[in-house]
């Protein structure tokens, strides 16, 4: 299984980098971002660590943690998964994901 990272995940990517990079520097920044990349690798390989997100705006997608993020994640065709979206755990999760679901890949 792979992972693939969809738009707006992705540039929330580059904004944990930026905000860590300020916060702590880029080594900090570079070793936060390295330990994101390694947990969608883990989550390919380890679908029981996989929980799913309840709601009928949210039917098909799951999350996984990591450290204070949530990774919000859905399985598509030939089993791969698109990470939709990378939230810290202090921001409002339900309006937050359903917009960055609505933005689509």
């Amino acid at each position: 299984m792979r992972y693939r990272v969809f738009k707006k995940a992705h540039q929330q990517l580059i904004g944990i980098w930026l905000y860590t990079e300020r916060e702590w520097g880029a080594k900090q920044a570079d070793k936060y971002l390295d330990g994101l990349y390694a947990a969608f690798k883990k989550t390919c390989q380890n679908s029981s660590s996989w929980k799913r997100v309840r709601g009928k705006a949210f039917v098909g997608v799951f999350f996984v943690r990591y450290q204070r993020h949530i990774i919000f994640f859905k399985l598509l065709a030939a089993d791969d998964i698109g990470i939709i979206s990378v939230l810290h755990e202090n921001m409002n999760l339900p309006n937050s994901l359903l917009s960055d679901l609505n933005q689509g890949e």
